[in-house]
């Protein structure tokens, strides 16, 4: 029966594959027909969003493709969804860093363009960074000046996929009715416009509301109808989310075997694409399944799996959750010793990453192992630290002990009242007891605003870091682009000087040899006269400078096209903010010659006294 089942399965998704397919090879069959150069790029970003969620190298070649021929012809929408792309691409393999420096070059290309729906999809695309590594309140940031930017320029397709992510958003602080509010109206763009996709991926995210309000066979339906979608459309990334979801929901179900099953799929789709992160969730989540189901080696083979897949790409919120769990199984199998080594672990881990909650079920957690072996020393001091920092964190058990205050407060209050009584110290008691009460909440209130206070100082701590690395990392690669480009412009200058020379010296040694040579000699000379200006070697130096400058001397060429061949190159060394005399040294000229070359390109500008001509060429 199993094996029937699979079989089945295994058809319906390599119909929906050849479906898929069938829609890609009908875009790279447009692609080979005569296009316009603009038209080949808008092919080949829709290819590299395709290949997305099936091919990573495959899509990151369509991205590069799409970004060379954008910025070649100068084609700004272009050159910002080919980076962001690339962007998405590093983020789908955990590569944080690489995946921040695009989205900041895709935010400073959308600002300089003036295009208000890309910078709301970069914005957008910056958010969704900072959430997968947990900077939350970052994400939150980037999201609403998304929704902001996106909302002047309205594209129902940008504004839907914002709005689905800031959901998403919410959904992970517990903030249900503002989550399916987004949900809902990026539901609504999503159905108008026809994306099938993008429709199913909002079902799955509903879905996991009602897993959250733990209504768990609604939640079931939409994750269900979700998969339907997905697999009719091959969108094998969204069929692994689904199919863990389905895990997930079956496991809070008690139905063990189906949570496995659907877990065991979607591991195997993210193997297939790559994805390690999403790997990492699903060995986590078949560690739960297997140890709620008492298969314990099982649980501890998944937990060491996805350890070391999460030490492998660097993410340690993994390793926490991970070797947490596996203190849990080891403490049901009674190995004390074990189960004490990974709560430890995880501790430490949860001090590092400032995770009180996490904290919280490890101090928990070794309370009672340590009480269920007898050590009621270690158990105290575990079950102290454990009350300290709940009490800290101000949670259910702090508002109940101020509650029971309160009420104690008013009954005191009535029974003194009906009492009748007169005396003036009973009143006097009654005031000191309210004054002591309302020192104590307001010590309370001043404890949590304190504590409220450092946690802000330190989310802004890091948002300032943050922001210092990529002007850093920015920095960096002007750097690296401006010495590629000047040592490729010496090496130009020195090959065309040396060729020269060697001319010079056959042109007096010419009369000197004999005649028989002569022929031979001028033959040599004609091919270094043809070769000394160095054409294919400028012309390579040209094509780099304008793919690192955005089209530089294409638009210099057409805002001035009285400038010549040699102003147009000294125009590009300029640019890369060299002085006179390091131009002259470049060049084999004279410091006056460029000088008098500088003027001449300021008069065929007509550029005013007072503005700097370097300057002028940096802004264009």
């Amino acid at each position: 029966m199993k094996k029937i089942s699979l079989l089945l399965l295994l058809g319906i998704c390599l119909n929906s594959f050849l479906s898929a397919q069938t829609k890609i090879d009908s875009l790279l069959l447009v692609l080979k027909k005569p296009l316009s150069d603009q038209h080949q790029v808008d092919i080949s970003n829709l290819l590299a969003d395709k290949f997305l969620a099936r091919n990573l190298d495959t899509s990151r070649y369509f991205a590069n493709k799409a970004n060379k021929l954008a910025i070649k012809i100068g084609y700004t929408d272009g050159i910002i969804k080919s980076v962001q792309s690339l962007s998405y691409l590093y983020l789908n393999k955990s590569l944080f860093d690489s995946a921040i420096i695009l989205s900041n070059n895709a935010v400073a290309l959308s600002k300089k363009g003036n295009r208000n729906s890309l910078l709301g999809s970069s914005y957008n695309l910056k958010a969704r960074i900072f959430e997968f590594q947990n900077h939350v309140d970052s994400a939150e940031q980037y999201f609403n000046l998304a929704i902001e930017f996106a909302n002047k320029e309205p594209d129902k397709f940008i504004l839907a996929s914002i709005y689905n992510n800031y959901a998403n958003l919410l959904l992970d602080k517990s903030d249900y009715d503002k989550s399916l509010e987004y949900y809902l109206k990026a539901l609504t763009f999503f159905q108008e416009i026809g994306e099938q996709g993008k429709t199913a991926t909002v079902i799955s995210n509903i879905g996991n509301i009602y897993s959250f309000k733990k209504q768990y066979n609604l939640a079931l339906e939409q994750f269900n109808e979700a998969l339907t979608i997905n697999s009719k459309l091959s969108n094998f990334s969204a069929m692994a989310k689904d199919y863990s979801n389905l895990g997930v929901t079956y496991r809070n179900l008690k139905e063990y075997d189906k949570s496995i099953e659907n877990q065991q799929k979607a591991l195997a789709i993210n193997i297939r694409l790559g994805n390690k992160a999403e790997q990492i969730k699903c060995l986590y989540n078949l560690g739960v399944a297997s140890d709620s189901k008492n298969e314990y080696n099982n649980a501890l083979k998944y937990y060491q799996e996805s350890i070391d897949l999460s030490k492998k790409i660097g993410f340690e919120i993994g390793v926490l959750y991970n070797t947490f769990g596996m203190g849990f199984t080891y403490s049901k199998l009674n190995d004390k010793i074990l189960a004490e080594i990974h709560f430890k672990e995880a501790l430490q881990l949860s001090q590092q990453f400032q995770l009180p909650e996490a904290r919280l079920n490890c101090f928990q957690e070794l309370y009672r192992l340590n009480k269920r072996f007898g050590n009621y020393n270690e158990s105290l001091s575990f079950y102290e630290k454990y009350q300290m920092l709940k009490d800290s964190m101000f949670t259910t058990e702090k508002e109940r002990v101020v509650a029971d205050l309160q009420t104690k407060y008013e009954t005191e209050k009535k029974e003194t009242i009906i009492s009748g009584l007169k005396h003036k110290e009973e009143v006097n008691r009654l005031t000191l007891r309210i004054g002591i009460l309302v020192l104590a909440l307001f010590l309370v209130v001043l404890v949590f605003f304190i504590f409220y206070y450092q946690k802000r100082k330190i989310i802004y701590r890091q948002k300032i870091t943050i922001q210092k690395q990529e002007l850093d990392n920015m920095k960096m690669l002007a750097d690296a682009h401006k010495q590629e480009l000047t040592s490729k412009a010496l090496m130009l200058a020195k090959s065309e000087d040396i060729i020269l020379q060697f001319k010079g010296e056959l042109e007096q040694v010419l009369p000197k040899v004999d005649s028989s040579a002569i022929g031979e000699i001028k033959a040599i000379l004609k091919r270094v006269q043809w070769n000394e200006n160095g054409k294919e070697q400028w012309k390579e130096f040209i094509t780099r400078f304008d793919e690192l400058n955005n089209g530089f001397l294409g638009k210099l060429s057409e805002l001035h096209p009285e400038l010549s061949p040699v102003e147009l190159r000294l125009c590009a060394m300029l640019r890369l903010q060299l002085s006179t005399k390091e131009l002259a040294e470049l060049t084999n000229r004279s410091i006056r010659t460029i000088e008098n070359t500088r003027t001449n390109i300021r008069k065929k500008m007509n550029l005013d006294p007072s503005k700097n001509l370097t300057t002028y060429l940096l802004n264009i």
